[in-house]
């Protein structure tokens, strides 16, 4: 198995498991990164962009430059339409988690997880089951 497609396997388990003990900030952060560890998966295996050139494109707009790779790939109109909707809602809340100074609820974080698997099958939908 892949490196990153373990890890994000790992961070979307892990979110779970905070969401059921009420670690709710932490629970959004590991939702986020797990579905971003599987578009970069996605990009490697499925759309044959290495880790290397995906790299490529450090800074703080890294997550959009990935995130832009994915949708210039994608044929299909609807799901691209889910892909952006659900991605730009779970990163809002990824910010919210890690930086703002708001309190995190159980909806929010429900709703993260929920996203990130929604991402995930937007994927899946577009480029088949991840190709290891």
């Amino acid at each position: 198995m892949s490196n990153l497609k373990f890890k994000s396997d790992e961070n979307l388990t892990a979110a779970q498991l905070l969401i059921e003990h009420k670690k709710y900030n932490s629970s959004i952060h590991c939702s986020y990164y797990g579905c971003f560890q599987y578009m970069k998966c996605m990009l490697c295996h499925n759309i044959n962009i290495g880790y290397d050139k995906q790299d490529e494109k450090r800074g703080s707009d890294t997550h959009d430059f990935i995130f832009g790779l994915l949708l210039k790939k994608m044929k299909n109109v609807t799901i691209e339409k889910r892909f952006r909707t659900n991605y730009e809602s779970l990163k809002a809340k990824r910010k919210k988690a890690d930086y703002a100074n708001k309190q995190i609820n159980q909806f929010d974080s429900l709703s993260a997880i929920e996203g990130a698997k929604s991402i995930i099958a937007n994927l899946n939908q577009a480029f088949g089951i991840i190709k290891l």
